[in-house]
């Protein structure tokens, strides 16, 4: 399950604002709204071992994403969150 969700994982930002989610065959797809995002952290895997983005949720919630250019992935989520304001 945890290589599926690895090697599968995709995060795709649309027009309208919203992220869309989807870690593979086995998980179910989310769509979360870009408004919804308070603050974006980066983690770290025990021993330092990989690092991972958390998106602090306005409901309170975390979600743990691995983008694989993550520095343009921040860029271009910063660039539609102040488009969207």
């Amino acid at each position: 399950f945890t290589l599926e969700r690895l090697l599968y994982s995709q995060y795709v930002i649309t027009a309208d604002g919203k992220l869309l989610i989807n870690h593979g065959r086995f998980a179910k797809k989310r769509i979360i709204s870009l408004n919804q995002v308070l603050r974006v952290e980066r983690g770290k895997y025990l021993l330092g071992m990989g690092k991972y983005l958390i998106l602090v949720m306005n409901v309170g919630s975390e979600l743990g994403l691995r983008p694989d250019r993550e520095q343009e992935f921040l860029d271009y989520l910063k660039k539609k969150q102040q488009h969207d304001e």
